[in-house]
């Protein structure tokens, strides 16, 4: 080595002279490629050609590259920062040499630096904040330990970085002893000089400690990180990365996790106290040992300069969201990588058994699917997401959980709910001016939406605070305001109003009045008066809440906080209570909390109202293929992606299997509009976050717009409930037109293909009396009857558990929001939609066609069965008599397409199925419930002819019985 120290020396003596004129003696050594994998001692070999040396002979470019490696240099001995951007070196060489330094000539000197092995290069893995940014991502460049060595030597230094990094868990206990040692200095008062030297020395100490283990804990993760990216899927090869993952994890992150916040509140108590600067002043006067001659002896700014640079390096690098959080956030990763790699490695094994292969396949079926009905069956049944669809008591009449087994079928009892329908058209709304004005009706109801949205923010607040706690003692309350009282009044009112004295608040949150009947007063004060009332005492049903928030929500994300926090607080009790009644797991992580909901039966529901072509559901599952291809692929960090490389993505996958004509093109505004809607979905759901452009003028193709999103936690949720197997024979179902008007049991679908789905009777009724809209005798007997016979058991259990009521008929049951509750997420009937009248209208006609017995009668099952013919000529006859009432846009479409409508809404809450592919329809007998007409005097319908039914015969289970 001291061979190799000579001639570095003879080399650098004349270096200055010799690279401006040229000399012929810097011609010393050609320049090879050293190979990556060399050891360290091996770039010194002096009998090989030295490479490293290179940016010291090159005559082109030799000033400019000593600037940059003695900025590297400065900034690992004096700032302590061993990666630097091609910016920052730019910059230190436009301040300190040539001021017209371009950036492009900054990247192309660090390169050639790069090659001789000056320096190494790993990406920025921090989180891109823009378009730009992601399709260039920053490098981090690195001084290599052997350049360091070389510019500490020709500095006259002697320390060298030459070792590729290794893991001291003892260190950090060692350095938060030291830490708390020198607090304890620090706050006595007066400081001898004996004193402050030992405390300099002691903090020189701690701060070597803290240097050398992070900058080898950088260098291994640096390492580790070049080796995931490096790495062959081959089990050697995996069994090695981990091993090194396993040693990081154990042997620095938890013992990091265990100090940095310790040392962080430390530190930063130094801050706020005033010890920083104390201490900067006491490690300022003994930095440097007394020195023989004066000039050799650093001035005092500096040596306060250097003090502080190494107090704010250390308090730096333990600060929230830095350098000791970055190695915590990589140590989650790398472990998730190892996840990764055994999954690649277990589909290699076993080929097409991996996520991916499978959506793609699902992707191709929806993209085949007949309509998008079809689509979001098979959508909601692969991916466990189906949002309940329940009514109000006001659309599906009085509940009753009285079961009566001499009850008559539906359409011979009185309809349960008379609705007094208002008209749609423009007639109805009274007189208008000769010339309307111009209304952008978007930001009105912009305005509404926001108006609504922030007095249901401020009534949900006012509801936190006054029942932050499970109980309130209204005599504890000193001090209220007026709005808060009036709430209180709301909820006492509701109490007293109610059988059970509970009261449902608008977050879903059930209080419960305790004392009724309380003779004991206390007075309320508010800024308007005082308020002399009975001391009552309110408890507030938590679970109830978490229950539904689980129930009527996809995911629930950490972001919302509170929901978030009680799903959280009471998931055991939550998933028992699934455990026991409808096998249903929670899926929680530390973002993302979701009820995977598995069907028994495939029935059409709601699930998103943007989303109705099959083109979106393909769509969308070919994102969801796009998520997990990248985890497949080794690139699980990288959850960011642009929309035009997701866009050629599904535009290459959906050519194969399927024709020409149905594959995707983003260049057509359809298929640009169907991406825009899934990215939508999966953006409301948390799935997606936006970070950068507007989806709108991608879609609207504006020159150059892109979009960078980024994928969540819950993209992981939804894909590990998919059943690739199950779902191949049920689409096949599904898609068979023939087979509509049969029952949907999942069970008599699959026969013995999968025993798992033989669950209990009682199980597969609460499964779908929870998502709804009802469970129908006719399509699960055996759960019907269980249900039956413990009516009065699941009637409570679903009141205390969720609030919510039981109504069992002959034919059916199905679950009834009460009144002055909220109807959930999602409703499917109002009464003043066009669809929505159209169909209370159809059910009305019905039951008359059926009374009169114009049409057959029902079968065992309370189902009445029809033809496309027989409800054409039926609705011909309403839209003569109603038409008018439906609004102009109804006006301008042909009877066909209103029909459809009607068909698809009447389908969605669970009135009709149909019609099948030979032109059959069912009626089912929830539509028995209801008799609507308008309230304009004179639009009464009259009778329909009594004539023939064109029913067909069809073999259906109860078609041979009568009623």
């Amino acid at each position: 080595m001291d061979e190799a120290k000579q001639q570095i020396s003879n080399t650098i003596n004349n270096i200055e002279e010799d690279a401006l004129t040229g000399s012929p003696r810097l011609q010393i050594a050609s320049i090879a490629t050293v190979d990556e994998r060399l050891s360290s001692p091996s770039v010194f070999n002096i009998t090989d050609r030295l490479p490293i040396f290179s940016y010291l002979v090159n005559s082109n470019r030799i000033r400019w590259y000593r600037v940059i490696m003695r900025y590297f240099l400065q900034c690992h001995r004096e700032l302590y920062r061993y990666q630097l951007t091609a910016q920052e070196v730019r910059d230190a060489v436009r301040a300190s040499f040539d001021v017209e330094y371009t950036l492009e000539q900054c990247q192309n000197d660090l390169a050639a630096l790069k090659e001789w092995g000056n320096v190494t290069t790993i990406y920025d893995s921090s989180r891109a904040t823009s378009i730009a940014s992601f399709l260039s991502p920053a490098l981090l460049y690195q001084a290599t330990p052997e350049a360091i060595a070389i510019e500490t030597f020709l500095d006259e230094q002697t320390r060298a970085n030459m070792g590729k990094g290794s893991l001291r868990q003892g260190d950090l206990p060692h350095l938060w002893k030291t830490l708390q040692e020198l607090d304890e200095n620090l706050t006595a008062t007066g400081i001898e000089t004996i004193n402050s030297r030992e405390m300099a020395e002691e903090w020189q100490r701690a701060f070597e400690v803290w240097n050398t283990m992070a900058r080898e804990a950088a260098q291994y993760l640096a390492n580790m990180l070049q080796a995931a990216q490096q790495g062959r899927p081959d089990f050697e090869a995996y069994q090695s990365y981990k091993a090194a993952v396993v040693a990081y994890v154990h042997g620095f992150a938890q013992a990091l996790t265990q100090y940095s916040r310790r040392i962080r509140t430390l530190l930063a108590s130094w801050h706020e106290t005033g010890k920083k600067e104390r201490l900067v002043e006491i490690i300022a006067q003994h930095l440097e040992p007394p020195a023989p001659t004066l000039e050799s002896r650093a001035n005092e700014d500096d040596l306060w300069q250097e003090a502080r640079n190494q107090v704010e390096a250390m308090m730096n690098w333990f600060a929230l969201g830095k350098n000791a959080d970055s190695f915590r956030r990589n140590a989650l990763a790398e472990v998730d990588k190892v996840v990764r790699r055994a999954s690649v490695l277990s589909a290699s094994i076993r080929p097409n058994a991996n996520y991916a292969a499978n959506l793609h396949m699902l992707a191709q079926q929806l993209l085949r699917a007949n309509n998008g009905e079809t689509a979001q069956q098979l959508f909601s049944l692969a991916f466990a997401n189906l949002l309940p669809v329940h009514l109000p008591e006001s659309l599906a009449g009085t509940p009753s959980a009285t079961y009566d087994a001499t009850e008559g079928s539906a359409w011979q009892e009185p309809p349960d709910v008379n609705l007094r329908l208002r008209p749609i058209s423009r007639a109805n709304r009274g007189d208008h001016p000769l010339e309307d004005p111009v209304i952008d009706n978007r930001t009105i109801i912009s305005n509404i939406v926001h108006q609504y949205e922030e007095k249901r923010q401020q009534e949900v607040q006012r509801f936190s605070r006054l029942f932050a706690t499970a109980y309130l003692d209204i005599g504890m309350i000193k001090h209220i305001t007026t709005e808060e009282r009036n709430v209180l009044m709301t909820v006492i009112d509701g109490c007293q109003g109610d059988a059970r004295h509970q009261y449902r608040a608008p977050d879903g949150t059930v209080i419960v009045l305790l004392n009724p009947d309380e003779e004991m007063y206390a007075a309320l004060r508010a800024p308007d008066g005082v308020l002399l009332l009975p001391r009552y005492r309110l408890y507030t049903a938590e679970l109830t809440k978490a229950h539904v928030a689980l129930m009527e929500r996809e995911v629930i994300l950490s972001k919302h906080i509170d929901l978030f926090r009680l799903v959280n607080r009471h998931y055991y009790t939550l998933q028992k209570w699934h455990d026991e009644n409808t096998g249903w797991r929670i899926q929680r992580s530390a973002t993302a909390i979701r009820l995977v909901r598995q069907l028994s039966a495939t029935t059409p529901g709601y699930l998103y109202d943007r989303l109705k072509e099959p083109r979106d559901f393909a769509c969308l599952t070919w994102i969801l293929w796009y998520a997990e291809n990248r985890q497949l692929t080794g690139r699980g960090n990288e959850q960011q992606f642009l929309l035009s490389q997701l866009a050629d993505q599904i535009q290459e996958q959906s050519t194969s299997g399927v024709d020409e004509d149905a594959a995707f093109d983003f260049r057509r505004p359809s298929d640009r509009y169907s991406i825009q809607r899934a990215l939508q979905y999966l953006e409301d759901l948390g799935a997606l976050q936006l970070v950068d452009g507007q989806t709108k003028e991608w879609a609207q193709q504006a020159e150059d717009a892109d979009v960078l999103y980024e994928f969540s936690d819950v993209i992981r949720s939804l894909v590990s409930a998919f059943n690739p197997q199950l779902l191949e024979v049920v689409a096949e179902y599904i898609n068979n037109e023939e087979k509509v008007l049969q029952p949907t049991l999942l069970q008599n679908i699959l026969g013995d293909l999968f025993p798992v789905m033989a669950i209990k009777p009682l199980v597969r009724a609460w499964r779908t009396l929870l998502l709804g809209p009802v469970l129908l005798r006719y399509d699960d007997p055996e759960a019907f009857a269980e249900l039956v016979e413990h009516t009065d058991e699941v009637a409570n259990d679903l009141l205390e558990t969720f609030g919510w009521l039981l109504d069992v008929k002959r034919d059916y049951a199905c679950i009834v929001r009460a009144s002055g509750m909220s109807s959930g997420p999602v409703t499917s009937l109002t009464p003043f939609g066009t669809s929505d009248q159209m169909a209370m209208l159809m059910c009305t006609a019905i039951r008359e066609q059926v009374s009169s017995g114009a049409w057959p009668r029902p079968d065992s099952y309370g189902c009445v069965h029809v033809t496309t013919e027989d409800m054409n000529a039926l609705f011909y006859t309403l839209r003569e008599h109603y038409g008018d009432n439906w609004g102009n846009e109804a006006r301008s479409k042909g009877s066909r397409s209103l029909l459809n409508d009607v068909y698809k809404k009447m389908r969605q809450v669970g009135l009709l199925r149909g019609p099948d592919g030979a032109g059959n329809v069912m009626i089912l007998p929830t539509a028995a419930r209801y008799s609507a007409s308008y309230e304009r005097a004179g639009q009464e319908q009259k009778p329909a002819g009594k004539s023939k039914s064109k029913s067909r015969t069809l073999t259906l289970p109860g078609l041979d019985e009568s009623a």
